[in-house]
């Protein structure tokens, strides 16, 4: 059997797995009795590792759609194919397959947009988990202004197991997620983000003055402050500004300066200062990329502010 995945896809692969075999039986490419590759030979056939195979096969098993055994995994049928519905049949699988290729939609988020128009619109409810409380509430107020959503912060470090539904986060933690809840890594939407292009005018003397100004970006993990450091030369560039990482033994810690310095701290550094270590440092504050906000109520279905305005 053939699987197209898309890897740059923002939908989960083993949704991918699951929704194209959903939409196969659904077609009559895969009628009742067919037998689905091992999850072995799926791995190495779509370029998925077991366990995405497996998660795939479980949820196709849970809806009763495949039975799983010692001889393999086939599919059971669907009631359509007994009842002989015919055309509404048809016209439900093209419905369902354009969702899923046009919108990255699987089965479960398309009956649930569609539960919500009918509910008269109900907000969604969604957490965004970051480092801080701080930056996980500013990301959960840009998805609030586009989206008809209601964005839930969560913070690392003091959550204990992820909620169920829609979880969101940022690359920068991808290895966090993998470390605290392997088994959710497939879950949880990751975006990208870029520190607020308004950063420079919240600098001390702002971007004028005479140069090079030197900013130490602060951070408790290495690769985190180089990648930091990294973002945000992109807003402040030589030869006004020369930008250096920094990395702290604790939030309290902060590097020594020569006068015209200007430190930048990250977000989770910042949640941990005290407020009159506050004053001394600048917060390098996050944004979601444009093209990530819109990009999450597409593959969602989530209403836009305006439209439910204007409905």
């Amino acid at each position: 059997m053939r699987i197209r995945i898309r890897h740059e896809s923002p939908v989960p692969l083993y949704h991918q797995i699951a929704e194209a075999i959903r939409n196969a039986v659904a077609v009559g490419d895969l009628p009742p009795g067919s037998q689905l590759p091992s999850v072995r030979d799926g791995a190495r056939d779509w370029g998925v590792n077991l366990h995405t195979v497996r998660r795939a096969y479980g949820d196709l098993a849970r809806e009763g759609l495949v039975v799983m055994d010692r001889r393999g995994t086939r599919v059971r049928g669907v009631a359509a194919a007994e009842t002989g519905t015919g055309g509404v049949d048809e016209l439900v699988a093209t419905f369902v397959r354009t969702a899923s290729e046009r919108f990255g939609l699987t089965q479960t988020q398309l009956g649930q947009l569609l539960l919500k128009r009918a509910a008269a619109g109900v907000p969604v409810p969604v957490h965004f988990l970051e480092c801080s409380q701080e930056q996980a509430a500013g990301h959960c107020a840009e998805i609030m202004a586009a989206w008809r959503v209601d964005a839930r912060p969560l913070v690392l470090g003091r959550t204990a197991e992820l909620p169920a539904g829609i979880v969101v986060s940022t690359f920068f933690h991808y290895n966090d997620v993998r470390q605290r809840w392997p088994d959710r890594t497939d879950d949880v939407r990751f975006v990208a983000i870029a520190p607020d292009p308004e950063l420079g005018r919240a600098l001390p003397g702002g971007a004028g003055g005479r140069g090079p100004k030197r900013v130490l970006v602060c951070e408790l993990d290495e690769s985190k402050a180089v990648n930091i450091a990294a973002d945000v030369s992109v807003l402040l560039p030589p030869p006004r500004y020369r930008i250096e990482p920094r990395v702290l033994s604790s939030p309290s810690s902060l590097p020594h300066r020569r006068p015209g310095d200007v430190l930048l701290v990250a977000p989770r550094v910042w949640g941990a200062m005290s407020e009159e270590a506050r004053k001394e440092v600048v917060l390098i504050r996050y944004k979601l990329r444009g093209y990530e906000l819109e990009a999450l109520g597409q593959s969602f279905g989530w209403a836009t502010r305006a439209a439910m305005g204007a409905a």
